[in-house]
């Protein structure tokens, strides 16, 4: 039939794209629609998630590397994540493994000469060439097993934990750079007893800011419940914020406490709060010892590259 306008129809017998199966393409979205349903109706279907990325897949047109990376990329939260998701998607990872594997297959090869003839008197490899070779292959791997931890902070975000005394400003802090009241904030010490979770995107990275209980010796069971959850995600996280109240802050006392977080083996940032409460004493002691000194409620020094710097 002559239909009363224009449509657009593209054809591809052997596409060049992906996935390699011959389709059609149709352009105009109330047609399509009309024309869609007419073809569900004589078997056709719709594609289903992530079919394309499968096709393409089982086509050869795509490795496996390259297909998770299509995932990531379409769930990438920030720039770093969508960088290194199109990275692997070119195939820069499947590179690597590519020649990690070969390195693999020749040592085994080796390897395998040498225990079939070793009662015979033939060398197929030096030793120092197959510690050379082993070497070589560490190259490889050392640097992706370092790089594991790298990609899931990328994608995730850093797990940014909040840490510190009750009443120091830890959830006044999350608010502040949230730029919103997510967190209950009160006088009374002990408000926060779970653990209260928001993101901040900043310069392609994403901060996953975990505003936790505070910590101190309490009979409150509830609050104690609290705290011993503060701690275990102190140590899961990628970045510990450990806020001391400097308006009633003994330095020597915060150095110390300071020293028991950093036992956890996690990045820490020290951070002041209250320093329009503070002494002069006391700011000047605290910030030669590596602290930041901000005040969560007057919004000043609240920068977040002043904490990453």
């Amino acid at each position: 039939p002559v239909l009363p306008f224009e449509l657009r129809v593209l054809a591809a017998a052997n596409p060049r794209g992906l996935p390699e199966d011959p389709r059609l393409r149709l352009h105009r979205p109330a047609v399509v629609r009309r024309l869609a349903g007419r073809a569900g109706r004589a078997g056709a279907r719709p594609a289903e998630a992530g079919e394309f990325t499968r096709r393409a897949f089982l086509n050869g047109k795509l490795d496996l590397a390259q297909a998770e990376a299509v995932a990531d990329l379409i769930h990438s939260e920030n720039e770093s994540a969508r960088i290194t998701a199109l990275q692997q998607m070119k195939g820069g990872f499947s590179k690597i493994l590519s020649e990690l594997r070969d390195e693999l297959i020749s040592f085994a090869s080796l390897i395998e000469l040498e225990l079939d003839f070793s009662e015979e008197d033939v060398e197929f490899a030096r030793r120092d060439d197959l510690i050379a070779m082993i070497r070589k292959i560490l190259d490889f791997i050392v640097p992706l097993i370092d790089s594991f931890d790298r990609g899931n902070v990328i994608r995730e975000g850093v797990r940014t934990v909040i840490a510190g005394k009750p009443n120091a400003g830890k959830s006044t802090l999350l608010n502040a750079l949230l730029k919103e009241e997510k967190a209950i904030v009160s006088e009374i010490a002990g408000t926060t007893r779970d653990v209260i979770e928001d993101v901040i995107h900043m310069e392609g990275i994403t901060l996953r800011f975990l505003d936790t209980a505070g910590l101190r010796e309490t009979s409150d069971p509830v609050e104690a419940i609290g705290v011993s959850r503060s701690v275990e995600q102190m140590k899961k996280a990628n970045l510990i914020l450990y806020l001391v109240d400097l308006s009633v802050t003994e330095v020597n006392h915060v150095i110390q406490e300071l020293d028991v977080i950093r036992s956890y083996g996690v990045p820490v940032i020290p951070v002041g709060n209250k320093m329009d409460l503070a002494s002069e004493h006391v700011k000047r002691a605290l910030e030669d010892s590596g602290f930041i000194l901000i005040s969560a409620k007057a919004q000043l020094n609240l920068d977040l590259s002043n904490f990453l710097r």
